[in-house]
């Protein structure tokens, strides 16, 4: 239902503004030859995993009733249907499998390659060689958590191409095999040749509204047209998942967030923004108006901040992200506001809800909220009425940090 009302939301904004205004294969370039990643620590072994250290000698259960078991994990492979499809996965390529449910009884499987899949799985028994040498049979149900050891060159043949993240917080990588995508903008359907493409994110349900990233910097906003999304994964299997289903694309080779490498090496991590690298790139940043927001000096702290686009009466401007903020309890940032007080705001948004209502208050202000556990939008938007110009007619962001 959020996601509903966060599509609703962006999809009246942008009708507004436009009314108005098994072995793995190494990776490949397209000529044939091998790629080399870019970044060492995506080819780094996934050395923790559920918040547990993975042993080099032994596989871990952990129990329902607390109890916990070392020894050897015997079945062969684990099978999971996700939302976007089944596979079943060779035990060797498996770093982890959590069956603790949740209140949606959730499962999901941890890859030895950084990868996340979750729905539920098939497997009723888990064959069991404990360290005495006795085998047993434990029924799945009694499981909270398995623990794959840490293997000798684990990741061999395994390659790290584009890296995904979908709405549900699976992530994993893989070849798109799309050639193009395309993206209807408010002046021109444009195809996009994933060849020349930083990132994608896209924001809402069907037809998602979609920021394209390109490496040589130019931004393209519009409607993604292109319904489905090829993938063969790294880990082997192919799979299709429709566009309403994904949060971003990285088409970069061997890129991973870093985000996500920090949650699965263990590191105390945050999501900041500072906007100290000039640019939005850092948290995939949608912007579904063609006003879009600027990067300025004046920060609140360092050299940077995000500055509201240029509009006129009875327009807005929005920029947002979407974040897991798994194991975080509040996000904070600074705002600044000049504008008409009465009739001029900046409205902050979660999963499309208003959280809060900015006014012109002169300096920088600034404020904090508190999220929950999952994957979260997180959106500003600035707007003006019929009449008046007061000030710059403008908002400024800074510092934003999920903690």
């Amino acid at each position: 239902m959020k996601k509903i009302l966060l599509a609703a939301m962006f999809g009246l904004l942008w009708a507004a503004n436009c009314a108005v205004a098994q072995p793995a294969k190494p990776a490949e370039d397209p000529d044939g030859s091998a790629v080399n990643t870019d970044n060492e620590a995506a080819l780094s072994d996934v050395s923790i995993v559920l918040d547990l250290e993975r042993p080099s000698d032994t596989d871990i259960i952990l129990m329902r009733n607390g109890d916990r078991l070392t020894g050897t994990v015997l079945n062969e492979s684990f099978s999971i249907r996700t939302s976007y499809a089944s596979l079943t996965l060779n035990n060797r390529i498996i770093a982890g499998i959590d069956l603790e449910g949740g209140e949606n009884n959730i499962e999901s499987i941890i890859t030895v390659n950084n990868n996340r899949f979750s729905g539920f799985i098939d497997d009723p028994m888990v064959v069991f060689r404990l360290q005495s040498g006795t085998q047993i049979e434990i029924r799945r149900e009694k499981i909270l958590t398995i623990i794959f050891r840490l293997r000798e060159a684990e990741r061999r043949n395994i390659p790290q191409n584009q890296f995904v993240i979908l709405n549900n917080g699976d992530y994993f990588s893989g070849r798109i095999l799309n050639d193009n995508l395309d993206v209807a903008t408010t002046y021109a359907r444009v195809p996009i040749d994933l060849g020349t493409v930083e990132s994608l994110t896209m924001i809402g349900g069907d037809r998602p509204l979609t920021t394209v990233q390109m490496v040589n910097g130019d931004v393209i906003q519009g409607v993604l047209e292109t319904e489905d999304i090829n993938i063969d994964l790294d880990i082997g299997d192919e799979v299709g998942i429709y566009q309403d289903r994904i949060n971003t694309l990285y088409c970069r080779t061997g890129f991973i967030p870093e985000d996500i490498l920090a949650r699965l090496s263990g590191i105390p991590r945050s999501i900041d923004e500072d906007f100290e690298s000039g640019d939005f790139s850092d948290l995939g940043w949608g912007f579904p108006h063609a006003a879009a927001w600027s990067i300025v000096g004046g920060a609140a702290e360092g050299s940077y901040c995000a500055r509201s686009g240029s509009i006129g009466h009875s327009q807005r401007t929005t920029m947002g992200f979407t974040a897991d903020t798994t194991d975080f309890e509040a996000i904070s940032f600074a705002w600044k506001l000049s504008s008409e007080s009465c009739c001029d705001h900046l409205r902050f948004y979660i999963d499309g809800n208003e959280i809060a209502v900015f006014r012109e208050s002169g300096g920088w202000n600034q404020v904090s909220y508190p999220v929950t556990e999952g994957s979260h939008d997180f959106v500003w938007s600035y707007s003006k009425d019929g009449s008046v110009n007061h000030g710059e007619d403008c908002a400024w962001i800074d510092d934003i940090h999920i903690r």
